[in-house]
């Protein structure tokens, strides 16, 4: 039995590192575990019954299910996210902040598709953003504080009874304010398209994350990435400055814009931007980063 979890953690990892598999690949997992999860007694029930006298041969059977089951896990089609679509919810500013500058938004969700970009169109006074969710269970909520000249929005599920809390996230931010965001999961999906967003801080922490992200202009950003296993990649659009820090026990790294290598730092220049810089710094047990 530990050779059969032994090779599948080692056959992921490569994967993974290798792009065969991407990181979301958790939520398909976690959704169909949380369906299928009486296969686990079944399981359980024939290791117990394989330690009876005569009926050893019943492991082997069992190493085989147990393989079986968890590429059913992996690849059977899974909706993550069954909740009803919710459309256009507002982020408002509190009447007592309507000359902030700076928004921090603090997404606090287990499993999480979170989608950022800047709105389209002009938003109504006082609406900092609107989000568009799917939730795996339940609604979600949105708290709202003042605290040292800025305003916190967290958002996170209204309950803490579902076995997997999750949801997909689509904001559409106005651009006329700097953010900090902070995302915190378990397992984390995340897109930004900064655009014309100025992004000061964006910073998320997981046990895997997957990631496409755009390398915000004419701003200085910190950018940072904290996984067990981290895979995605990095936009870097024209009239950037930016470096890049990868820490992790496995990892690959391949960047293809111009840039000067110095061990794990990476130096990346487009353009002709001197002013404004970037500082990403991507930390991993197994780490697979692509920029371009």
């Amino acid at each position: 039995m530990k050779l059969v979890f032994g090779l599948i953690v080692l056959l992921l990892g490569v994967f993974l590192l290798l792009g065969v598999l991407s990181a979301d690949v958790f939520l398909v997992f976690l959704t169909n575990l949380a369906r299928f999860w009486p296969v686990v007694l079944i399981l359980v029930g024939i290791s117990i019954l394989s330690g009876i006298k005569g009926l050893g041969w019943l492991r082997y059977i069992n190493a085989v299910l147990v393989f079986a089951f968890i590429l059913f896990l992996l690849f059977w089609p899974a909706d993550l996210f069954p909740g009803a679509r919710v459309r256009d919810v507002p982020l408002l500013l509190p009447e007592e902040a309507a000359r902030v500058e700076t928004i921090e938004l603090r997404i606090e969700i287990s499993v999480a598709d979170v989608s950022v970009s800047a709105a389209t169109s002009p938003l109504e006074s006082g609406v900092v953003g609107l989000m568009d969710y799917s939730p795996s269970s339940g609604r979600i909520r949105i708290r709202e504080e003042v605290r040292d000249g800025r305003v916190i929005f967290t958002i996170y599920p209204d309950t803490d009874f579902a076995w997997i809390r999750g949801a997909s996230l689509d904001l559409k931010l106005e651009d006329s304010y700097n953010y900090e965001i902070w995302i915190d999961g378990a397992i984390l999906k995340v897109d930004v398209d900064p655009g014309t967003l100025d992004i000061s801080r964006l910073f998320t922490k997981s046990g895997i994350c997957n990631f496409n992200i755009g390398i915000p202009v004419g701003v200085n950003s910190r950018i940072s990435i904290e996984a067990g296993i981290v895979a995605g990649s990095l936009s870097f659009p024209e009239n950037v400055r930016a470096t890049l820090t990868t820490e992790a026990g496995i990892r690959s790294v391949s960047i293809v814009s111009d840039h000067e290598r110095d061990g794990r730092r990476y130096s990346v220049v487009t353009g002709e931007q001197e002013l404004f810089s970037s500082e990403i710094t991507i930390k991993g047990g197994i780490l697979r980063v692509r920029g371009n």
